[in-house]
């Protein structure tokens, strides 16, 4: 079980329920902008229940709010533990530096999560233009996992930059983009690859070991 608590202005029971409906938002009086589209909750409520599990709320107005959603709990079976042995047998250079250039810090550290199991050293930009500058300031980097939408200076930006004096590193678009007008755009701004969220391990960990070798 899990919870996210606020102390905010709180829901009345009345609106318990209708609230994980889609597009609503309480005529917006717990919401301070009117930029919400009212699905966040939909989204939430229908992914617990393809997990087999549920969310609800428990508040009192003016008094803030408990949000909670359980999840089943599965022991992982043979093929998932042959999966990861797998993936773990996988040799790396010790010597390779990774840039991660991404702006959730939540996407950050599921990727320094991930890069536990293997012998390489990770180093994080949030943003585009910090990129750059990482790049320029350490020359022990000898990859880049760039994040597309960022702040500031997004990623195909950085990557035209970069490509202006480096155009030997390899740099790996990390996007949620997957249409053919945004492939084309990566493509143009000369990334390697690019690999679509949300990231499959596997497919990572033997990209950034095809590039690697191709250095």
């Amino acid at each position: 079980k899990f919870y996210v608590k606020d102390e905010g202005e709180g829901i009345e029971e009345k609106d318990h329920e209708s609230i994980f409906g889609r597009f609503k938002q309480i005529e917006n009086q717990y919401s301070r902008t009117n930029t919400s589209t009212g699905l966040g909750l939909s989204i939430v409520k229908e992914l617990t229940e393809l997990m087999k599990g549920k969310v609800w709320v428990e508040s009192i107005k003016g008094r803030g709010a408990v949000f909670y959603f359980t999840i089943p709990y599965q022991r992982a079976n043979r093929r998932m533990d042959y999966i990861k042995k797998e993936i773990i047998s996988i040799k790396m250079d010790t010597k390779e530096v990774i840039l991660i250039a991404e702006d959730e810090i939540i996407n950050f550290l599921y990727l320094e999560a991930l890069f536990e199991s293997y012998p390489f050293k990770i180093i994080h930009a949030k943003n585009g233009k910090e990129a750059i500058q990482m790049l320029e300031e350490n020359e022990a980097i000898s990859l880049i996992l760039m994040d597309i939408k960022m702040p500031i200076m997004n990623g195909i930006e950085a990557t035209k930059e970069i490509r202006n004096n480096n155009k030997k590193i390899p740099i790996i678009a990390l996007t949620a983009y997957v249409m053919d007008e945004d492939k084309d755009k990566m493509l143009s701004a000369e990334f390697n690859d690019y690999l679509a969220k949300p990231l499959d391990e596997i497919t990572l960990i033997n990209m950034i070991k095809k590039h690697q070798n191709n250095k």
